[in-house]
């Protein structure tokens, strides 16, 4: 068993989770396109989300399980992007079983205790992809190397997910825009965080992106669970239809 958490980038990016209870993998099974090279990442953590996306539109059909394109998120553990030796050890180890299980492809990224791309780490790691494509994740933006982006191009990234070094991908769009003219179609740069329908549109067309990353989330009930018992567990965050319905509209115009 791998013991990273997994998820799912699926053409037109749907990701969707299916988690076992003894297991840290999660399972994604759907695909859609929706409009030439435009794309929409939808990262949902339930089956209900997975649901939700579903009757948004994002899906036409589910498949057996990875029959489609399954990107695996490898990260031992939240907080920093610095890893210890044995950390990036267990990560390689789940890339190969990754690998091992019809995995398509890697999300990931490795930064030093000084700030800059782990080099070593991440060619480790692509490595032990064996050619699968492998995202280098928002590490990217907590990095301070001088030339992030041609590192990880060299190193053989093929993506970077990222909000522009700000909190949010729309307060980021301007450095998100010189990203990708920088990267003159070389790797993919895919906008993330806090994407929505009330901005979606201004980012698409002040960035010049072609794909994105959101949640598309509410807060969802969950009354199953007794608030008195358990304080703060009432209710957890859900995709929401109609706002992947929204997007997907933006996209398709």
């Amino acid at each position: 068993m791998c013991n990273s958490a997994a998820y799912v980038y699926i053409f037109v990016y749907l990701r969707a989770e299916f988690t076992d209870s003894s297991s840290s993998i999660k399972i994604f099974r759907f695909q859609e396109s929706i409009n030439m090279d435009l794309k929409l990442e939808v990262c949902i953590e339930s089956i209900a989300s997975a649901l939700a996306a579903e009757e948004g539109g994002l899906m036409k059909m589910a498949k057996k399980l990875l029959k489609i394109p399954v990107f695996m998120l490898v990260r031992p553990r939240a907080g920093n992007f610095v890893y210890s030796p044995e950390e990036i050890s267990l990560m390689e180890e789940d890339i190969h079983t990754g690998v091992n299980l019809g995995i398509d492809g890697f999300v990931t990224g490795t930064l030093r205790t000084n700030g800059r791309i782990d080099k070593e780490a991440c060619s480790r790691l692509i490595g032990a992809a064996n050619g699968l494509p492998v995202t280098f994740h928002r590490a990217f933006d907590m990095s301070i190397n001088s030339q992030p982006l041609q590192e990880i191009i060299d190193l053989g990234f093929r993506r970077i997910l990222t909000s522009g070094r700000c909190s949010t991908a729309h307060e980021g769009m301007l450095s998100i825009k010189t990203l990708i003219e920088e990267a003159n179609s070389r790797i993919i740069i895919m906008p993330g965080s806090g994407i929505s329908p009330l901005n979606l549109q201004e980012i698409m067309e002040t960035t010049g992106a072609l794909e994105f990353h959101s949640s598309g989330q509410c807060k969802g009930s969950n009354p199953v669970v007794d608030e008195a018992v358990v304080k703060g567990a009432t209710f957890s965050p859900l995709t929401s239809v109609d706002v992947v319905k929204k997007m997907k509209s933006i996209l398709k115009k």
